[in-house]
């Protein structure tokens, strides 16, 4: 379940990111690499602060479907 919910997010994630700046999500890592940006220290800050975040909304969407499972389960 936690998959379903990570695919939705990922593709709104997706759009909204295309609908502000008009380029595709897929474009952006080879980009990324082409202009060697890599190794930028705002570019590592970004990084690792998307990272925490994405770890703190896995945990949260893992939480909500150990309880949802767990209300199946009683029923």
């Amino acid at each position: 379940m936690i998959n379903a919910l990570i695919k939705v997010e990922k593709l709104r994630a997706d759009d909204e990111f295309f609908n502000i700046t008009g380029i595709e999500e897929e474009d952006v890592e080879p980009s990324i690499k082409r202009l060697n940006i890599e190794k930028d220290p705002e570019y590592v800050a970004m990084v690792e602060e998307w990272s925490k975040k994405s770890n703190a909304f896995l945990d949260e969407k893992r939480k909500e479907s150990e309880d949802i499972m767990e209300k199946v389960k009683a029923m």
